[in-house]
């Protein structure tokens, strides 16, 4: 991806457009690059700021770095030199002097699950009468009946309420007064070495700088170690921790605000919602055309030869229920019906007899419920742009009753 073509993807956007980075056309000097350079911004609308000298040695000066806004919010930008120390090169901090709108808080409604409110539902739903359940002969009148007793214990004990999104706990480098004093020599030896050109100052210069580096190597170290000491999900915080090492630098952080709808750039959440929809529901469709038609992309499954097919089931018992109830994991997601694996295994016994009811039901009609046929479907994606639909792959929250 060019600069040109970044920059014609803001603009149609109508964005405040602002670069910084390192673009090896150095400022200070006239030279053909940074002629072309100033041309391509310019019909943009766009201007480069001039800065300082980043790098400075006893006998050249240049400036690589670039920063760039706007043509009318050039007198917003302020930039000021900072030594940080982690390299031979100085910094530069940019401040921009824009109105930052206030940001409208992102709610969600769900239920809160926790140790008084699975009491409080273990409780309502010992009190009930299954035998609006235990007396049906057709399985889906069974199960609406067995989830209409569940859903309204759960409109008692553990009502929906609206929540902010809380950020995300991210992992945080402390103060450490010995790297900034390394830092400090660091930033003397460099400097004497600019002035002096002495080889010892040079070698000074580049054994603190290494010193300085395994110290920041080791505080990040120790730093992760703690996320995940402190964290709750061990196994959440030491992913989150591998992501963050290994993130491609040009991966999209922003959320995704809008798709791109046959060419057409579309924010609508209902229609962003439909189109996934029928995204995912069409693709197994337009694979098995492509198999019709001969597509070497993909491969026929051919005859299955099953020498024992299935022609019954076995009613299941309570102590078999009761097992795969027990193995499952514990999880606070759910599905349409907003009953999570947590809940099934802490009400596991309040809730037996009528599943056992429903699952023998299935099994000797050889119907499932109509409920247990739809799920929740999160969009996760995959790689390239987060505005087109073919980069998204689905994930299924299914009701846990349907894992039975």
């Amino acid at each position: 991806m060019t600069l040109s073509s970044v920059l014609e993807q803001w603009r149609s956007q109508r964005n405040v457009v602002f670069i910084v980075g390192d673009f090896n056309v150095d400022g200070l000097k006239t030279s053909r690059e940074r002629v072309l350079l100033n041309e391509l911004l310019a019909g943009f609308h766009m201007e480069r700021i001039d800065l300082a000298p980043t790098r400075v040695t006893q006998k050249t000066f240049s400036s690589i770095d670039m920063c760039c806004v706007s043509a009318e919010y050039i007198g917003d930008v302020n930039v000021q030199v900072l030594h940080t120390g982690i390299s031979d090169h100085t910094g530069h901090l940019c401040s921009l002097n824009f109105e930052i709108k206030k940001k409208v808080p992102i709610l969600s409604t769900r239920r809160h699950i926790n140790s008084i409110n699975l009491e409080n539902l273990r409780m309502h739903l010992d009190l009930q009468s299954w035998d609006r359940v235990l007396t049906c002969i057709d399985v889906d009148d069974a199960y609406n009946n067995f989830l209409a007793i569940v859903t309204s214990a759960l409109d008692t004990t553990c009502p929906a309420k609206n929540t902010r999104q809380k950020p995300r706990k991210s992992i945080t480098l402390a103060y450490d007064h010995e790297a900034n004093q390394m830092k400090q020599e660091f930033i003397q030896a460099e400097n004497a070495f600019k002035l002096y050109g002495r080889q010892e100052d040079k070698k000074r210069s580049s054994d603190f700088k290494k010193a300085y580096d395994l110290k920041l190597k080791s505080l990040r170290k120790q730093a992760s170690a703690n996320f995940i000491a402190e964290s709750n999900n061990k196994a959440k915080a030491i992913w989150t921790v591998i992501n963050r090492e290994r993130r491609e630098k040009t991966q999209e952080h922003s959320n995704v605000n809008h798709l791109l709808l046959d060419c057409v750039e579309s924010s609508s959440p209902q229609e962003m919602a439909n189109s996934f929809n029928k995204f995912f529901t069409s693709v197994a469709e337009d694979t098995l055309n492509r198999v019709d038609k001969g597509d070497p992309r993909t491969i026929p499954s051919g005859d299955l030869n099953i020498a024992f097919p299935l022609t019954e089931f076995e009613p299941t018992s309570k102590r078999e229920l009761s097992k795969i109830i027990r193995n499952m994991k514990n999880k606070t997601s759910a599905g349409l019906d907003e009953f999570s694996s947590v809940m099934l295994r802490g009400c596991e016994k309040e809730l037996l007899e009528p599943l056992l009811h429903v699952v023998n039901l299935s099994l000797r009609l050889g119907v499932c419920p109509k409920k247990m046929k739809s799920s929740k479907v999160i969009p996760l994606h995959k790689q390239g742009s987060k505005h087109d639909l073919e980069n998204y792959r689905p994930i299924s929250l299914v009701i846990p009753f349907q894992k039975l």
